[in-house]
């Protein structure tokens, strides 16, 4: 969403660019492919993907709330987290927005927070995408 306020503190639209600069970052800060006792623990935000927000509006607010995935955006959006799971990135932050109009294996995504809405963190991120690291809230 080009109207996103927020857009610039991001890598980027390109989902594959997105990763790639993610992974980079968090090898980075953990000193390596993976975390070291040297190292800064990484958290990829916000989970399951920014930007789609409805008219270009902030989830801080409850104007912004709604994340509009049309078009067979949702797996697009899931790229980058698909490879920082990959790769171990030990903590993930789900997103402030509610996910407007979305079904997953064929089932409509329950219209609640992210960050609340089981279907998307233990169905999705827990035991289809294989996470076990930490998940937090801001």
């Amino acid at each position: 969403e080009p109207r996103w306020a927020r857009q610039y503190s991001t890598f980027g639209q390109d989902a594959e660019q997105v990763a790639a600069l993610g992974v980079a970052y968090v090898d980075g800060f953990e000193n390596g492919n993976h975390l070291t006792p040297t190292g800064v623990a990484c958290m990829a935000k916000h989970f399951p993907g920014g930007g789609p927000q409805r008219d270009g509006e902030d989830p801080h607010f409850v104007y912004g709330k709604e994340q509009d995935y049309t078009g067979g955006m949702f797996e697009y959006h899931l790229e980058p987290f698909r490879r920082l799971i990959a790769r171990g990135v030990p903590a993930i932050m789900p997103s402030y927005g509610i996910p407007v109009g979305l079904t997953l294996d064929g089932e409509p995504v329950e219209e609640v927070g992210f960050g609340f809405n089981k279907q998307i963190i233990t169905g999705l991120l827990r035991e289809k995408l294989g996470f076990t690291g930490v998940v937090c809230t801001d």
